[in-house]
């Protein structure tokens, strides 16, 4: 029986919605980019906050405005923190939209954000 919060499955859903944003040019994330993102390198931050974007607003972390969804955003960190004592901070710290961002730029300063406080886990199985 696998773990479900509001009728979805984190994992599921993730590898649905990584398959459906990677299949547009405009979204999409090449395995080069995300091995960067992974060991901390340099990467391009247009391709990796437009396939943020894309990821957020499926699960409904951010709107169509790029807003956060706050309880979407907890239920999101406390899957990809490595220390879940670290999830309240990334929220008090990194779970407010800065003020004047593009929707895209805000879905990277959540992941750039968190990172300051966590170093993430992420689900290399599917790539």
């Amino acid at each position: 029986l696998r773990f479900q919060v509001s009728s979805f499955s984190f994992e599921d859903d993730f590898k649905r919605y990584f398959a459906e944003c990677n299949s547009n040019e405009a979204t999409k994330l090449d395995r080069d980019a995300l091995a960067k993102v992974k060991r901390g390198e340099e990467f391009n931050p247009d391709q990796l906050s437009a396939y943020l974007n894309c990821i957020f607003t499926k699960f409904g972390i951010q709107d169509e405005n790029g807003d956060y969804n706050h309880q979407r955003v907890k239920y999101l960190i406390k899957h990809v923190v490595i220390d879940q004592g670290n999830v309240d901070t990334i929220i008090t710290s990194c779970g407010t939209r800065p003020e004047g961002i593009s929707a895209q730029a805000a879905a990277l300063h959540l992941l750039v954000c968190s990172r300051k406080y966590d170093e993430l886990r992420f689900y290399s199985n599917i790539y």
